[in-house]
């Protein structure tokens, strides 16, 4: 019994007598022979470890991973009483079955829990046949917001475009397609601009803060003159998306814009990485999943629109984040 009362302090004393030393105070020479001992093994082993994991999340994770971008914005364009306004953005759900409804309500909570005057979806609600429309509806109703819920159809849509839109009119959605609405706050507006998938057109200038919705992206370089900022999805990020490379997928509406904000004139474009893969890509690398949340925010310097970004992963559920 007596030993064992004595182990802790022999281990004590063997740390400060032979270990702490050479853990806090390393030669430099000892240090050149571990790592030219150790040095090439252990970055083989950083660089496996890497790959590995890197296959893992892209594998094995990526599918249904999300989490929530927030960016504020800042204008001289944007009435002082907008000031705090909230708009949760998010695109191309694509559902295909059972699991992707289940997963939308997930997104539903997340969305809730961003307390937002104002919620914009970016089309794509299906990929594919329509299933399990009362359950879609339901979530879709489920979203609260106290000034408004705008959409717009996505190239997936357009099939079962009537459908589609009844689905988003009966979950409190208003379907814009090349229309204007004016929003109302506190008795100040700004303007929302909501454009076809099929044929865009653009609208006249106009001295209110103009936000423009569209599916996509490239439709940007027909707009910016008419607004301030520009929401799209359809790119899925690219869905590989690699520094110094960029998106390795892309398509005809998407080879100009595709990942991440542009700016062009006055205007700032952002891209939403969406909240799915889809059949063109059933993974994602560096091109994350996302709900966007907007905060306007009124501001009396001279510049015309800064942003500031940060991300956090989604916390209102059991979602993957």
């Amino acid at each position: 019994m007596r030993f064992l009362k004595s182990i802790p302090a022999r281990i004590k004393s063997l740390w400060q007598r032979k270990i702490a030393p050479k853990l806090h105070r390393p030669t430099k020479e000892g240090l050149k022979t571990f790592l030219r001992a150790y040095g090439p093994r252990v970055l083989i082993f950083l660089v496996i470890f890497c790959v590995a994991l890197g296959a893992i999340y892209v594998f094995g994770v990526s599918e249904d991973d999300y989490h929530v971008r927030s960016v504020t914005i800042s204008s001289t364009g944007i009435p002082e009483k907008f000031d705090g306004f909230k708009i949760v953005y998010f695109s191309d759900i694509h559902i295909q079955d059972k699991d992707d409804v289940a997963r939308l309500k997930k997104i539903v909570k997340t969305i809730n829990a961003q307390d937002a005057e104002m919620v914009l979806f970016g089309g794509d609600l299906y990929e594919g046949k329509i299933i399990k429309s009362a359950k879609v509806q339901s979530c879709l109703k489920d979203i609260q917001t106290t000034y408004g819920k705008f959409a717009i159809l996505g190239n997936e849509d357009l099939d079962d475009k009537k459908q589609v839109t009844s689905l988003l009119n009966e979950g409190g959605f208003e379907v814009l397609s090349n229309s204007v609405r004016k929003i109302y706050y506190k008795n100040k507006k700004i303007r929302l601009i909501g454009y076809s998938t099929k044929k865009p057109k653009t609208k006249k200038s106009s001295r209110l803060w103009t936000i423009g919705l569209s599916h996509y992206p490239d439709v940007f370089d027909d707009t910016y003159e008419t607004e301030d900022i520009h929401l799209a999805g359809h790119s899925g990020g690219g869905y590989i998306w690699l520094p110094l490379y960029g998106a390795v997928y892309t398509d005809d509406h998407t080879k100009t814009y595709n990942h991440g904000k542009y700016t062009k004139g006055s205007a700032t474009l952002y891209v939403t990485n969406g909240v799915s893969t889809s059949d063109t890509c059933a993974y994602k690398l560096f091109a994350r999943n996302e709900v966007m949340v907007f905060t306007l925010k009124h501001t009396d310097e001279t510049t015309t629109t800064t942003t500031t970004e940060s991300s956090s992963p989604d916390t209102s559920s059991s979602a993957s984040s």
